[in-house]
């Protein structure tokens, strides 16, 4: 992204107005935006996702081996910006959510790439653990996680992202959200409306995760405006899109709109 246009972004970030606190923006797959972690902040999300692969005591970004770049490791592509964000101030100084989570989808096995992120995220305790800052950015361990009864053998300030309430409550006071696949619910294409079954599938499923006190996202959703009208109506927490500006926008205008009705 040109520099120059960057720093527009920025300044509008701290000239509009807030968005609502419900939902809130999580950028899917961030390391594919222009500038991985510096976009999602401006356009204001409250949760990034980074794909992580363990090779050779290296731990990379991306989705499939075949992606892999030397150059896009986990340490320069978010440790480093994220203490150049903490050392301005912290995320919280110019964003509109109280939280902000980098949810770490592991593709590798579980115990050696955890082990691996925990020695990394050591190095950078004023970034990530909140006992040596409040406003640490929260880690979420997705993907090839541990299951509840393995968390023990790592930091008590990670959380873990769940797929059911039942899973979530076994995880306790570590739980950072619910995520499930929107098709297990829906085959909608975020045209329109989904049908009512499915729109009450999705409704029931996202008040069983509320009545356990936990936030919930759905990943492959359509990334439309019709699909974040229906998720926001249902209350879901997370709008899952691989456009946080689009999203942000869409979320100021359907604020104002809430505001007038």
């Amino acid at each position: 992204m040109d520099k120059l246009l960057y720093w527009l972004l920025w300044a509008c970030v701290l000239t509009s107005n807030p968005i609502a606190a419900q939902p809130e923006i999580h950028s899917h797959n961030d390391y594919l935006q222009n500038l991985p972690l510096w976009e999602a902040v401006v356009a204001g999300c409250a949760s990034v996702e980074a794909d992580v692969i363990l090779i050779n005591d290296t731990l990379f970004v991306a989705h499939a081996l075949r992606e892999i770049r030397s150059f896009f490791t986990f340490e320069a592509l978010y440790c480093k910006p994220a203490s150049q964000l903490i050392g301005k101030g912290g995320v919280y100084a110019h964003a509109t959510f109280k939280r902000f989570h980098l949810l770490i989808d592991i593709k590798t096995e579980r115990l050696s790439t955890l082990s691996k992120l925990c020695a990394i995220l050591a190095k950078y305790p004023q970034v990530f653990d909140p006992e040596n800052n409040e406003n640490a950015i929260r880690i979420i361990v997705s993907g090839n996680r541990p299951s509840p009864d393995l968390t023990g053998r790592f930091p008590d300030y990670l959380l873990y992202d769940a797929r059911t309430p039942a899973e979530a409550l076994r995880y306790g006071r570590q739980i950072g959200m619910i995520s499930r696949n929107f098709s297990d619910f829906s085959k909608w294409n975020g045209v329109g409306e989904p049908v009512d079954s499915e729109r009450q599938n999705l409704e029931a499923f996202i008040k069983s995760c509320h009545e356990g006190e936990v936030k919930v996202r759905f990943w492959n959703t359509p990334d439309t405006e019709d699909a974040y009208h229906v998720l926001s109506s249902l209350g879901v927490d997370y709008l899952n899109t691989d456009h946080p500006f689009r999203v942000r926008c869409w979320l100021q205008h359907y604020e104002n709109q809430q505001e007038v009705e």
